[in-house]
């Protein structure tokens, strides 16, 4: 085998294993969070703080010739819909659509996620699934719509991730208030 051979060969085992190999950023999951309370009344707290944290409203996404706002710019909505969509106090479990913007490398995205809140008596986690993101300002390219987060350098996955943890953050800090007074 001559060595232009040998080399060609090297790089096609090498790149032939990763050429179909995208891996995606399919699920999010928190630590366990404590708090006093009943399994119901964790769960009750969950919806309530994911009710007024959470949003789930439509996007909208541009194409045109420049990152910039003109004239030629065309734009159109990525609809949104209710943020619960399903609750069972008696199992712990809170489910909800969550959409979140971002701005990463300069530009202005939108991620999207399905939550699951999940409690248990004393303690709860947050768990993201159905991740995908879209950039807003697609430049000449056009706006296809959410896509699934790839986690290969350039896909964005850093980002969406520590986005979506910062949501969870904010529910999870929500729930484990206990009794603050609203005097006024």
């Amino acid at each position: 085998m001559g060595i232009n051979k040998k080399y060609t060969f090297i790089l096609l085992v090498f790149f032939s294993g990763n050429a179909n190999a995208w891996s995606y950023l399919e699920e999010i999951e928190s630590q366990v969070y404590r708090t006093p309370g009943s399994k119901q009344q964790i769960t009750l707290k969950g919806k309530n703080c994911i009710t007024q944290i959470v949003s789930n409203d439509s996007v909208k996404v541009s194409t045109g010739n420049s990152i910039f706002q003109n004239a030629s710019d065309t734009s159109s909505q990525i609809q949104g819909g209710s943020v619960i969509i399903n609750t069972d106090l008696n199992n712990g479990l809170v489910i909800a659509n969550n959409r979140v913007d971002f701005t990463s490398t300069l530009l202005s995205h939108s991620a999207k996620s399905k939550i699951t809140f999940l409690a248990k008596p004393g303690r709860f986690r947050i768990r993201h699934t159905g991740i995908k993101q879209v950039q807003r300002r697609s430049g000449n390219m056009p706006a296809g719509g959410y896509r699934k987060v790839h986690t290969s350098f350039g896909g964005g996955h850093k980002k969406v991730k520590s986005t979506l943890e910062t949501v969870s953050l904010k529910i999870a800090n929500c729930v484990k208030e206990t009794g603050k007074s609203n005097n006024w």
